[in-house]
């Protein structure tokens, strides 16, 4: 045995496995930053482990017969007597392998330098696979005519919501599970882009008076079923059939993960089959948020209410109907704001008397009181929805919005955070946490989730992420590039094509915007930019007649009739459109700002303690990290106004070097203040004009000798610009 060992010894064998161990630590290591960097398959680290394990014995076989020498590999037969040359090799094995121990020390020290750091959203994700975590996808409609799948729908959703209730269990939203609503999907690949470790799936026949269920749980990562069940029933037994499905699951997420929660008892109010049946169709129109959709809600929602007085999830949905069915920005109605609460909080009151606790309802409350500005009120509704179903998204999205009017920006991006964690394959909510990580120059977070508006098919909108993050490092022609092959790339986004006739606007190239402006339908907006001021308001005057509630042709008149020098008009609509924005917001509006400054401009006594809101309100956005350039121009207006110049001016620099297109919007709430006098404040605005001006030359060369922008296909006074004739 000696002998054998010393002869292990001198064949270098033992020298070998050293060095084939450390070396292959090495690789595996190299392997797994790889996989994290290069996002490779989770088998990428573990198949290279095993190649390694494999060639280990293979490594020693050709070490005992084989021996490396000067003169190239040799049998060790062959070299057995030759010593400087059985020496060269030991020493050079052990050269190898202090340099791989070397390397691996230093890697210890390194390695978590070389891995990028992974986002919040990304570790919550991962956090959600590795505990109880379940996505309910909508289930399918098997109904003989196929028309019922409002009620399949509304099935799948009342199981999610009995689900959310348990603390222990993340549940996917129903906005980013039903977007899988008729696809053709692989469940491994669902869980995988919703961060979920279980999927339920299922199907819906009703017929009459019948309904038979089928679901399904599926563990994402084996594709395996740990639990199916078909239930015949009655539809008045509908409740107990989603109760006992919820049970189901949580017992058999029991076994498979370890969950200790019970099912929610009472978890949803019953009532007859037809009631429920309305109720759901209601839902089902309401969450399309059209004008005659509402409307329709609102007549389900009053029969399931003459079929069933005493239930509260129809007098809860029924407010939120009422409430949308007023005209402003984010609502499709028609009705003043006063007529639609005047419909929607009796019929809240009524669903609070009923059921107190319904998160629905709580939640509606809650939107209810931002609208009146009863901010600490509204807060205090959405947390107490919350606390009961955390999967309530358009509550969550409610709660954020009064937490953002508060001033509690922490918070508030904490609840944009979760939104987008809950809601991953909803646009709503992976854009609005874009459109706020770019606002706060997050652009290492950013780039994560444009991916994911990539991977919804959202490529278009993307792009502006994109080109905002190339102007925020101060490559402005590399951004104004971005937008405009973005819409050749992506010509039925409609945000590009606007973007883009704006800058031509910006860029004084009016005949152009106007051309590729992408909405024939309504022209208005170009127009407003490109047309004298008098011209632009003769059309805002025109289409306002046509459509007098609209907040947004209220918001234009204000502005036209500002550009127009009619100041006292402009007082006139601004204060009308005031009256339907919640008091805390109405100081810091711009709607205020135009008050303001027509009041200045006529000599008018100002009231200080409001412009210090609004001054207040855009230093507190500057501090958490908002990058709005507007924030600077409202400051710049602000302190003109109360006559502290050198702030004004400092606010004018910032905002003029964070911005190379100057929107004629932008430049006559600046020259109004008469800076425009002011040599300092002059040299600002033409470096400004300057880099627009090569940045709108290099565009027009692309266009005019290039034609590289098909939708684009500039004039002749344009193409004349940078000396280029066109036929």
């Amino acid at each position: 045995m000696p002998a054998f060992i010393a002869e292990l010894q001198r064949r270098n064998v033992f020298r070998v496995a050293a060095s084939y161990v450390v070396i292959a630590w090495l690789v595996i290591q190299g392997a797994e930053t790889l996989e994290g960097t290069f996002s490779l398959p989770d088998w990428f680290d573990t198949g290279i482990a095993a190649l390694l394990m494999l060639g280990f014995p293979v490594a020693l076989v050709f070490s005992w017969a084989y021996e490396i020498t000067p003169d190239g590999v040799k049998k060790t037969a062959d070299v057995a007597d030759d010593l400087p040359t059985n020496h060269q090799t030991a020493k050079r094995l052990d050269l190898i392998t202090l340099g791989a121990l070397v390397v691996a020390i230093a890697l210890v020290f390194v390695q978590p330098y070389l891995v990028p750091p992974t986002s919040d959203v990304a570790k919550s994700a991962a956090s959600a696979k590795t505990t109880s975590s379940i996505a309910v996808l909508p289930f399918v409609d098997l109904s003989p005519e196929g028309d019922q799948g409002y009620f399949s729908d509304g099935i799948s959703e009342e199981i999610l919501n009995v689900l959310a209730k348990i603390p222990e269990l993340h549940v996917t939203s129903r906005s980013s599970a039903f977007s899988y609503k008729g696809k053709d999907i692989v469940i491994p690949e669902v869980a995988r882009e919703l961060g979920v470790a279980h999927v339920l799936e299922g199907s819906v026949r009703k017929a009459g008076p019948t309904v038979r269920i089928t679901a399904q749980l599926i563990e994402a990562e084996t594709d395996k079923h740990l639990w199916s069940e078909t239930y015949d029933r009655q539809l008045d037994n509908i409740f107990a059939i989603q109760d006992e499905i919820s049970a189901a699951i949580v017992a058999a997420l029991k076994t498979s993960m370890g969950l200790s929660s019970e099912t929610p008892t009472e978890t949803v109010q019953e009532t007859s089959g037809e009631a429920y049946s309305s109720y759901l169709l209601g839902k089902h129109l309401l969450a399309k948020r059209s004008k005659s959709d509402v409307e329709r809600a609102i007549v389900e929602f009053d029969k399931a209410i003459a079929l069933d007085p005493g239930y509260a999830p129809a007098y809860a949905s029924l407010a939120e109907a009422w409430y949308l069915m007023q005209s402003s920005d984010s609502t499709p109605g028609d009705m003043t704001l006063e007529a639609s609460l005047a419909r929607a909080e009796p019929a809240l009151a009524r669903a609070l008397a009923l059921d107190n606790g319904l998160p629905e309802a709580q939640g509606v409350s809650c939107l209810i009181k931002q609208r009146k500005g009863l901010l600490e009120e509204a807060v205090g509704d959405c947390e107490r929805a919350l606390a009961i179903n955390p999967s309530l998204t358009n509550v969550r999205t409610w709660y954020s919005q009064v937490l953002e009017e508060l001033g509690r920006y922490e918070d508030y991006f904490t609840q944009q955070r979760i939104i987008y964690e809950r809601d991953p394959a909803a646009y709503l909510a992976v854009n609005n946490y874009a459109v706020l990580l770019r606002n706060l120059g997050r652009w290492d977070e950013l780039e994560e989730v444009v991916a994911r508006l990539k991977s919804l098919g959202y490529g278009g909108h993307a792009v502006s992420f994109e080109a905002g993050a190339l102007q925020a490092q101060g490559k402005w022609r590399e951004s104004a590039f971005t937008i405009f092959d973005g819409r050749t790339r992506y010509p039925d986004t409609l945000g590009l094509g606007e973007a883009t006739s704006f800058m031509l606007a910006a860029f004084q190239l009016p005949e152009d915007a106007v051309a590729i402006w992408p909405r024939p339908d309504n022209p208005g907006p170009i127009l407003r930019l490109t047309a004298s001021p008098e011209e632009a308001l003769r059309l805002t005057t025109a289409r306002l007649a046509a459509d007098p509630d609209n907040l947004e042709m209220i918001y234009s008149a204000t502005f036209a009739h500002f550009f127009a020098k009619d100041y006292e008009g402009a007082r006139a609509f601004a204060q009308k459109a005031l009256e339907r924005i919640p008091a805390q917001g109405r100081n810091t509006s711009p709607l205020f700002q135009i008050i303001t400054a027509v009041d200045w401009l006529e000599g008018k006594p100002l009231n200080e303690a409001d412009i210090r809101q609004w001054i207040d309100k855009s230093l507190e956005l500057i501090e958490v990290g908002y990058i709005a350039a507007g924030n600077h121009r409202d400051l710049a207006v602000a302190y003109t106004i109360l006559g502290e110049e050198d702030k004004a001016f400092t606010h004018f620099k910032a905002f003029y070097t964070s911005e190379f297109q100057i929107l004629p919007r932008d430049s006559v709430l600046l020259d109004f203040t008469g800076w425009n006098q002011k040599p300092r404040y002059m040299a600002l605005v033409n470096a400004a004009l300057a880099e627009g001006s090569a940045i709108r030359d290099a565009l027009l060369k692309s266009a005019c000798e290039e034609a590289r922008f098909p939708y684009w296909q500039p004039s002749k006074a344009s193409c004349a610009l940078i000396g280029t004739p066109l036929e």
